[in-house]
């Protein structure tokens, strides 16, 4: 993982979606997708999905994600 490039409340701003934050914050912090989706349980494509709002996000994977 590179060094964050951002402050973590910029990462914020200009995400208007659950789906754009997520990736926001996981591209300031240098995560891939597949290694995001792997910690979290879940497919790259379910991951994908969700941060191009094709897919809601639930109450445990939005607590899979925060963790």
């Amino acid at each position: 993982m590179k060094k964050a490039s951002k402050r973590p409340i910029d990462v914020f701003k200009g995400a208007k979606t659950t789906g754009e934050l997520i990736k926001a914050f996981r591209e300031n912090f240098g995560i891939k997708q597949d290694d995001m989706a792997h910690a979290c349980k879940i497919s790259q494509a379910n991951l994908s999905a969700i941060e191009q709002g094709r897919r809601e996000v639930g109450a445990r994977l939005a607590l899979r994600l925060a963790a």
